[in-house]
């Protein structure tokens, strides 16, 4: 596979450094592509991503350039990367909820060394509580200082970035300006770019919609799957051998985060493990790129779906073909149909689609504005929500986590479950 080169971006004003450093563990170990990046983006802002990174680890990482991080869940967590000189990114996203335990960061020492930031979050989410307004008025809510809070999603976030002419009202800086409404609600009422208004209660005042002839060589975006039909049979997995009840390794979600445990059942051979009681789902994550046919089978607890099967093809980072259902047969069905739909999300219940979102652009994005995917978004959340899932998770932003192997403790790909702490391979069944 052809090495994408990322230094020649470097020299374009716009391109401020190199963002997310997920493989951590080959930041750690010292793996020469990943110096090599390192060296290519030296002097710009390294961004980083250590889940659960703690002592000398941390440090190596650290070391090596990484300048902040957005994954932190604790406070502990937190404070030792302060210490340590990074960044910290208050996350309050879609599915990632960090903000409640970290809101001693908004006082001092420790909120100077904090910006915000949303991570991933759904169309539907910006369009009725908004982006980083909304963590300030969250914040507020909790009796956090308004200021700080401003200065932290503002002035700091533009120190950060090197963006020395940006972030606060003042001579000789950019008149990039928000009006807010007040300081409780954080409403924006007024927008300025280069001291030009250009927003104004929520509209823009200016706005030309991009042309829609694509060019040739960019229409396989919207055709992104390469995968030959599926067969209820191929969301079988195989049962133990042995005359043993052998235990199986079962993927625990954890209400508003996107981190996991390893759960521990006993493998039950009716219904293939599936056991809809103690909510132990079927979970299948389908290569859908190079036509390999490689699927990982695993088992999901704590999503709540009492019925039917969910599909999506938003799958991180990856962004393969995931499916987690209650019977084979729903799974098999939404998986073809999103295949046929050229990406999105899906919902099956007994053998009938419930609802569907396309997202044609490369099975990630679609080309309808915001506000009309927004009200898309919140029909097939509540459609989904209706066959049981967890109040605590959210549908499709938690499902698009599960197959991301640099978050602990257990994910699912299409190689089988990893454990992200050992950074290997390890089987479904324990005998």
């Amino acid at each position: 596979m052809q090495k994408v080169l990322l230094k020649p971006y470097y020299d374009n004003p716009r391109v401020l450094g190199l963002a997310e450093l997920m493989d951590y563990e080959g930041t750690i170990s010292g793996s020469r592509d990943i110096l090599k990046k390192l060296e290519d983006a030296s002097g710009k802002i390294v961004d980083g991503h250590g889940p659960s990174l703690s002592g000398k680890d941390l440090c190596a990482y650290v070391t090596a350039g990484v300048l902040s991080d957005h994954e932190c869940t604790t406070l502990q967590e937190a404070k030792e990367r302060i210490r340590l000189g990074q960044t910290v990114m208050i996350r309050e996203g879609t599915a990632a909820k960090n903000l409640e335990s970290l809101i001693e960061l908004f006082a001092e020492p420790y909120y100077q060394r904090c910006i915000l930031a949303t991570d991933d979050r759904h169309p539907g989410s910006l369009k009725k509580e908004g982006h980083i307004n909304f963590i300030i008025r969250k914040a507020v809510s909790f009796g956090v200082d308004p200021i700080k809070a401003i200065a932290m999603s503002t002035y700091q976030t533009a120190r950060y970035f090197g963006l020395k002419n940006r972030g606060a009202i003042t001579p000789h800086y950019i008149a990039d300006i928000v009006v807010l409404s007040d300081l409780k609600e954080f409403y924006v009422k007024k927008v300025y770019k280069k001291g030009k208004l250009v927003a104004e209660n929520g509209n823009m005042l200016e706005y030309t919609s991009a042309p829609r002839n694509i060019d040739d060589k960019y229409k396989s975006i919207y055709h992104s799957f390469h995968i030959s039909k599926l067969e209820e049979s191929d969301f079988y997995i195989e049962e133990p051998s042995g005359d043993k009840r052998n235990q199986m390794r079962v993927i625990s979600l954890v209400d508003n985060q996107i981190t996991t445990t390893e759960q521990i059942e006993e493998y039950e051979p009716e219904n293939n493990g599936i056991n809809i009681h103690k909510d132990i789902l079927k979970l299948a994550v389908v290569e859908r790129h190079k036509g390999t046919g490689s699927i990982g089978l695993g088992y999901v607890s704590g999503y709540g779906l009492k019925s039917g099967a969910i599909a999506s093809s938003v799958s991180h980072d990856s962004h393969n073909l995931i499916i987690i259902g209650t019977n084979e047969k729903d799974m098999a069905l939404a998986a073809n149909a999103l295949q046929e739909m050229k990406g999105g999300y899906i919902i099956v219940n007994n053998g009938v689609i419930i609802d569907k979102l396309p997202l044609p652009i490369a099975g990630l994005m679609s080309d309808k504005k915001a506000e009309d995917l927004a009200e898309d978004m919140d029909r097939i959340k509540k459609k989904a929500y209706e066959l049981g899932i967890t109040e605590g998770v959210d549908p499709f932003m938690t499902l698009a986590f599960i197959s991301l192997p640099v978050i602990p403790e257990l994910r699912l790909t299409t190689k089988g479950l990893v454990d992200v702490i050992e950074q290997k391979l390890v089987s479904l069944f324990i005998e």
